[in-house]
């Protein structure tokens, strides 16, 4: 349920895990579609990157990413390593008032030696400001 005060702000109530809490709107944002990322992070390097841990492989995709519109970039998800390496961060503060930024899941493959990552993909799910139409933010 959300609550306008008079001065046109909105908060919203919110519950996670039994804790109640409230948010203000201009924090909040809705998820928007689910791009693959993975050949403009390529074509951004010039290459394939690679990397010695998923933590380092995983800044490299988010800094290319960051690099135009002055996003800050903020781990969401530590590292893990299975058969796939797997890190989460969100680039956030676009300025643009439609996206508010981007969360992405980034895949690494681990090398044929066994020390490091390459690149295997990225997922970049976009952070709707204003809402979602047409399966696009509007």
């Amino acid at each position: 349920h959300g609550w306008q005060l008079p001065s046109g702000e909105v908060w919203w109530r919110i519950e996670v895990d039994g804790v109640i809490g409230w948010a203000n709107q201009r924090y909040l944002s809705r998820l928007g579609p689910v791009d693959d990322s993975t050949s403009a992070v390529v074509a951004l390097l010039g290459e394939i990157p690679t990397a010695e841990t998923m933590l380092e492989l995983g800044r490299i995709v988010a800094d290319a990413l960051a690099e135009g519109p002055g996003f800050d970039v903020t781990l969401v998800e530590a590292p893990t390593v299975g058969d796939l390496g797997e890190v989460t961060f969100d680039l956030t503060g676009s300025g643009d008032d439609s996206i508010a930024g981007y969360r992405l899941h980034v895949f690494g493959q681990p090398s044929d030696s066994g020390e490091g990552f390459f690149l295997g993909a990225v997922e970049a799910t976009s952070f709707c400001q204003r809402g979602i139409h047409d399966g696009r933010c509007a």
